[in-house]
């Protein structure tokens, strides 16, 4: 017997049923779906998933920039619901490259560590 369970996708602020353009998009899954608003204590929250699935669609089509903008959006509002100015960010991302550079070359670090069973 099949089994159902509800879905929560966090969506952008025009997409709706009040917006006919968006109408396909919204049918896509094929089921039902009722517009929530979040709570803004929980935006945060779901605005973190949303960046988890906007890379995970970088990774499934690593030349598309509106993936790229879909993640950017999701990093601005999270900034923004947050108190961060993106102008901080911007200039911190600039300070640390310049320090530090930026991941092009590939390096990276590999560890042994120990897990204590419990």
């Amino acid at each position: 017997m099949a089994q159902t369970h509800k879905k929560q996708k966090l969506i952008r602020d025009n997409v709706g049923p009040g917006n006919p353009e968006h109408g396909e998009y919204l049918l896509k899954g094929g089921a039902p779906y009722n517009l929530l608003m979040v709570p803004t204590q929980l935006q945060p929250l779901l605005l973190v998933g949303k960046l988890h699935e906007e890379a995970e669609e970088i990774r499934e089509a690593m030349t598309d920039p509106v993936e790229y903008a879909d993640a950017l959006q999701v990093l601005m509002d999270l900034a923004k619901l947050n108190g961060v100015p993106w102008s901080e960010i911007k200039f911190q991302r600039e300070m640390k490259e310049m320090r530090r550079g930026g991941f092009l070359t590939g390096r990276s670090l590999l560890r042994e560590e120990t897990i204590d069973a419990k």
